[in-house]
């Protein structure tokens, strides 16, 4: 039986009934049950992606063209940072936070609401240059490719703690952007961008981040480790643009 394969009680180890349990054969149905579930759970994955591309679409269909002094900053700061696509700016009542998204045609959108809050315009341009960051890093690619290593791998822990830090060290990156840019250029204080960070924490809503998306302030977890490592100026700010380092760490998740 398969009882009398499990070892003594004096001989017990992990190692021995590791193998024990793998000599134990599984019954068809089980298998067949959990391929069965599995399947369940990417075709469920897929729908909700396919769903989250579709608000992506709607989303830049319902948001609107900017042209303010916003659109001149973001011009003077492509500049700054030798970003030579061109970039969209658009604003909507259905964002929170500012998002950058597009893989061929990149779009800034920003928050209706945060265009008239006078404690922003003073780090408008930190703002826009983390966005930028975002699309010189190619990182709403990198975030659609992990979305899709998850339909396929939802079930994995390792998968979903290794997507958390990509993103959590994708924001930090773009902040450092921000910090080495305005060293050089003697642009705005750091800490009234750090502040800025936290007004927009205060007003996020609970809106989910459609794929191939990403937000420059997400949720409130981790902004505290954002902002410590952007005033410590013991911090090497140094920054690096590989798109196939990216997508070799997505494919490691």
């Amino acid at each position: 039986s398969v009882l009398a394969t499990f070892p003594r009680a004096e001989s017990f180890d992990i190692e021995s009934l590791s193998l024990t349990l793998a000599s134990v054969p599984l019954s068809r149905e089980i298998v067949i049950s959990a391929l069965f579930l599995l399947l369940l759970g990417v075709i469920a994955k897929l729908i909700l992606y396919v769903r989250s591309l579709m608000a992506l679409s709607a989303l830049i269909s319902s948001s609107e063209a900017v042209e303010s002094e916003w659109t001149a900053v973001l011009n003077d700061s492509s500049k700054i940072m030798n970003v030579r696509r061109r970039v969209e700016l658009r604003k909507s009542s259905r964002v929170s936070t500012p998002s950058t998204c597009g893989v061929m045609k990149p779009c800034i959108i920003l928050p209706s609401t945060m265009m008239q809050r006078e404690q922003l315009l003073e780090s408008r341009a930190q703002i826009l240059q983390h966005e930028l960051a975002h699309i010189k890093r190619h990182d709403s690619l990198v975030a659609g490719l992990q979305a899709l290593v998850s339909i396929f791998f939802f079930w994995h822990p390792a998968v979903t703690y290794i997507n958390r830090k990509i993103r959590c060290e994708r924001e930090i990156a773009c902040d450092d952007w921000v910090v080495r840019i305005n060293g050089q250029h003697g642009g705005t204080s750091i800490k009234a961008y750090a502040y800025s960070l936290v007004g927009i924490a205060e007003s996020l809503s609970m809106q989910v981040t459609p794929a191939h998306t990403v937000a420059c302030v997400d949720s409130s977890a981790g902004l505290r480790e954002r902002i410590g490592i952007m005033l410590d100026k013991k911090v090497n700010h140094s920054t690096s643009v590989h798109l196939a380092a990216n997508v070799f760490v997505t494919a490691i998740a």
